[in-house]
């Protein structure tokens, strides 16, 4: 039971079920970092700065972190925080002057992640930061419009937290039903098939599960929330109106 508990406290170290929510932790420790960056009385940047950094250093000074506490506040996951905020504040210091067509941004997208995954055993996690920065870029001078390529942007970012939880679940049955009628073969074509046919269970998850779920929360909020008020105002009102 205690990798489910540490899934649900987000303890920093050990294991966790399903895997995935190591990165949820990590989001946290993210959080974490930033608050104290810039959310004190004095804000210090050169915190989130060095959080950021710390595991490419210690890289490139050949040094291994001691202990899984180590391991988890030096995650070499802190530079893809840091990729993504170098990425935000270029575009918001200099902006970018050009704008490409929707179909030229989707092309950015697709290479840049195909091939990141092609060069995966050379790049190493620098892959994961590489197609994550092509994707922000491909964000970025795509012209914000009602175009298809905007709105598909905007379901499938919203949908992001489905994606995120159910995705090994549809690539792990996926992977199998595959291998079972298909053999091993065609591996670049299997990982372009079934990414696209997790991403997509992932938006059927978010429309016809998470939405519900979450309309169904407010509703049970806002009713939760209003019979104080309708005990307490509502009735001291008609108290007023009888005397």
């Amino acid at each position: 039971m205690a990798p489910l508990h540490q899934r649900h406290d987000l303890y920093p170290v050990g294991e966790v079920r399903p895997n995935v929510v190591w990165s949820l932790r990590h989001e946290a420790l993210f959080y974490l970092v930033f608050a104290l960056s810039f959310l004190g009385r004095r804000r210090m940047p050169w915190l989130l700065a060095l959080w950021c950094a710390a595991p490419v250093l210690l890289w490139a000074a050949g040094i291994q972190p001691g202990n899984e506490w180590a391991g988890f506040i030096f995650n070499r996951a802190n530079a893809l925080f840091g990729c993504g905020a170098v990425v935000g504040l270029l575009y918001q210091r200099y902006g970018l002057r050009c704008r490409v067509p929707a179909p030229v941004g989707w092309a950015l997208v697709c290479a840049g992640s195909l091939g990141a995954f092609a060069a995966r055993d050379w790049l190493g996690d620098l892959a994961v930061a590489v197609a994550a920065i092509l994707v922000l870029v491909a964000g970025l001078v795509t012209a914000n419009s009602e175009q298809r390529f905007a709105r598909g942007w905007e379901l499938v970012g919203n949908a992001s937290y489905s994606i995120y939880l159910t995705h090994n679940i549809f690539l792990l049955v996926g992977v199998t039903a595959w291998v079972k009628m298909l053999g091993r073969g065609m591996f670049p074509v299997a990982v372009a098939v079934l990414g696209t046919a997790a991403v997509l269970a992932g938006i059927l998850v978010h429309l016809y599960v998470e939405k519900p779920v979450i309309r169904a929360a407010r509703r049970l909020l806002s009713r939760s929330a209003a019979a104080p008020m309708s005990g307490g105002w509502g009735e001291a009102v008609s108290r007023s109106d009888r005397v």
